[in-house]
């Protein structure tokens, strides 16, 4: 969804329940593939709501929480929502004690929520209200109530807790857009699916920390840092790949710390297919773990075997260069690194690709070999 359809989308909803529909959860798949197709939807209606408030939203906030509860305790990947706080939030503001019980609710709504959903918002009403509330309540909730933020028949917070709670709350969710920090405008963007509007706050900001930061210097490093992963969350390979390269300008003196460094770049510039650019990381990459004792009894080893063949496996990667990450990756494996299942798959379609028949039917049958051990374990 586009950053400027959400007033429309509001403004559509405001009309009244009959509109409710497309932001209601919609479920759909199994396992791996369980979605609420209206998870989007919902979230942009809760952040219209956040930048434009208004005291006849009220039963509007109350469903959208209700469905953010029930996304919650259904979802099969459990989770904390940024989408279910800001729900909260959005109800915490209509003063209305009663609906502590719903945000109850989503505080146990899962396993995440129970040890992340913070427990100051059950009493946003204030402490003695909403405790005076649930102590003379014959809700089938009470018990549970008092038992999840309580100790014996007190609060499990103070009225000074709440205060500050609340302003972490006004802090994390400022009622302007232009309010928000860059980077978390950002995550907005690409949560809702704007990618296009994420890359323009990025160019900015980008821009404007290097701008300020001495170059060479530490404070230079963590904005690359950070520039690399937005650009790779926004699926911009090419411009994670200009930051990588500005990155490998000053290495880390620690071996591992630059093993793990390194091990990053060919796994960005292979994303990239900057194919020429990670096979010249591939040497010092070597260099640099053999200088880590045991370094392949650990997920390192495995990673970087990985990130090589997946250079080999770009599409921009010639048979030479396709070569040659093969034979660096075989030649790790060789100091024992061990394997996974997905590892192997890629170095069964790598050794394919390249022709060697015998190394693909090597790595076929260790591949057979370990689907069959898993097969085993999850029918126990």
């Amino acid at each position: 969804m586009k950053l400027a359809e959400i007033p429309l989308v509001l403004q559509r909803l405001r009309t009244g329940p009959a509109a409710w529909d497309e932001v209601a959860c919609a479920f759909e798949g199994e396992g791996a593939t369980w979605r609420d197709a209206h998870a989007r939807a919902r979230y942009a209606v809760l952040l219209g709501l956040q930048y434009d408030r208004r005291p006849e939203d009220r039963e509007l906030v109350v469903h959208l929480l209700d469905q953010e509860v029930r996304y919650a305790q259904q979802s099969p990947f459990q989770g904390n929502a940024d989408s279910l706080r800001l729900a909260a939030f959005l109800a915490a503001t209509l003063d209305d004690v009663s609906l502590s019980w719903l945000l109850l609710e989503a505080k146990r709504a899962n396993f995440d929520t129970a040890c992340g959903f913070d427990v100051e918002t059950l009493f946003a009403c204030g402490v003695a209200r909403t405790w005076a509330m649930v102590l003379a309540s014959d809700r089938p909730e009470r018990d549970a109530f008092i038992e999840l933020a309580g100790n014996g028949n007190e609060p499990r917070c103070t009225q000074d807790e709440v205060d500050a709670w609340w302003k972490r709350q006004h802090r994390d969710f400022p009622a302007r857009w232009e309010d928000e920090p860059a980077l978390a405008r950002l995550g907005i963007c690409i949560d809702l699916g704007d990618l296009e509007a994420g890359a323009e706050i990025l160019h900015a900001w980008q821009s404007e920390e290097l701008g300020r930061a001495e170059p060479g210097s530490a404070t230079e490093r963590q904005v690359l840092e950070q520039a690399r992963y937005w650009w790779s969350e926004l699926g911009n390979t090419e411009d994670a790949a200009k930051a990588q390269a500005k990155l490998d300008e000053q290495l880390p003196e620690l071996v591992w710390d630059r093993a793990s460094a390194l091990e990053r770049a060919v796994k960005i510039y292979a994303a990239a297919g900057w194919v020429h650019a990670g096979l010249e990381r591939l040497t010092p990459l070597r260099e640099a773990l053999l200088q880590v004792e045991g370094f392949e009894q650990v997920g390192l080893g495995r990673m970087a075997v990985e990130v090589a063949v997946d250079l080999g496996l770009a599409a921009h990667a010639d048979p030479q260069g396709a070569a040659q990450a093969f034979a660096w990756a075989e030649q790790l494996l060789s100091h024992g690194v061990g394997t996974s299942l997905v590892l192997l798959e890629k170095l069964c379609a790598l050794a394919t690709r390249l022709g060697h028949g015998e190394r693909a039917g090597h790595y076929d049958a260790l591949a057979r070999t370990e689907r069959e051990r898993i097969a085993v374990l999850l029918s126990r």
